[in-house]
């Protein structure tokens, strides 16, 4: 466990020490100032269940950024990321994107730039791309 990011969670976030124990306990993978970032930016990351959205969550945007650094500045903007539904709309994006002839790296940059796209319904992402290839 980290001291530095039980500090912070209980200066910053406003957690108790025992809630700021407990939830700087949970792996997600990441350390010092990016795990900080990441809460700064998500503080409600502590409230999600670990096993059952969080890692889920993590295992999907690894697939689609695959590099580390990729990952960690997607995760730093202020957004949907964490959202209950990652696990299963990204995969289905990401079919629906190829089966229009994407490559992955396109995919890759999309994800990076317009990522709030991501989690909206697969519907919506399906109408734009019939009205885009009708034109």
């Amino acid at each position: 466990r980290s001291a530095f990011t039980v500090d912070y969670l209980v200066n910053s976030l406003g957690f108790s020490k025992e809630e700021a124990i407990v939830a700087s306990s949970k792996e997600l993978g990441l350390y010092g100032s990016d795990l900080a970032d990441i809460i700064s930016v998500h503080p409600e990351i502590f409230t999600r269940a670990l096993k059952r959205h969080i890692l889920p969550t993590l295992e999907v945007l690894k697939s689609v950024c695959e590099d580390k650094c990729i990952l960690l500045e997607a995760l730093r903007k202020p957004s949907w990321m964490l959202a209950s539904g990652i696990p299963k709309t990204v995969p289905s994006h990401i079919a629906l994107l190829k089966s229009y002839g994407l490559s992955m790296d396109e995919i890759k940059l999309m994800f990076l730039r317009k990522s709030r796209y991501f989690a909206l319904d697969p519907k919506w992402l399906q109408a734009v791309l019939i009205r885009v290839e009708e034109k």
